[in-house]
């Protein structure tokens, strides 16, 4: 279980390094929604991850989450934590092809996404939360590096 945990982190961080092989990547290609999502919200989720100072200025600051630990030689979990820009990892969408990873949106009204990508072959993935704001710009408010799907 844990070489699986690591692996699966290991991918999700390779995933969310690399520089993008082609701006045409189709984002509602390989996402499933439960609910429809604000068309505004795609165009932001695609420059999100095509502009790294616009993804800077798109995140709340310190930015609220949880992360992965290793809690003894078995298991795992994860602890709230805050992401600070300093450590911050520009998070792209060049790896995430279909047939590795699963991509669900979660639309809760006009005004939050809850996003969930996992690896297909592993029940471990990451969470992030977006929110748009009284001035009409979406903003990332939540972060999860490790989250495990039941």
């Amino acid at each position: 279980m844990q070489k699986i945990f690591v692996f699966a982190i290991a991918v999700l961080l390779a995933a969310s390094c690399k520089n993008p092989a082609s701006s045409d990547i189709k984002v509602t290609d390989q996402v499933q929604t439960s609910d429809p999502v604000p068309e505004d919200f795609i165009a932001f989720y695609e420059k999100f991850h095509s502009d790294s100072v616009y993804q800077m200025a798109h995140i709340s600051w310190p930015l609220d989450g949880a992360k992965g630990i290793q809690k003894d030689s078995t298991s795992t979990g994860t602890e709230a934590t805050t992401w600070e820009p300093a450590k911050w990892r520009m998070h792209r969408l060049d790896l995430l092809n279909a047939s590795d990873y699963k991509r669900d949106w979660k639309s809760l009204g006009n005004v939050m996404i809850i996003e969930q990508i996992r690896a297909i072959s592993v029940p471990f993935g990451i969470e992030r939360r977006f929110s748009k704001q009284p001035d009409g710009e979406w903003m990332m408010i939540y972060y999860s590096d490790t989250h495990e799907f039941k």
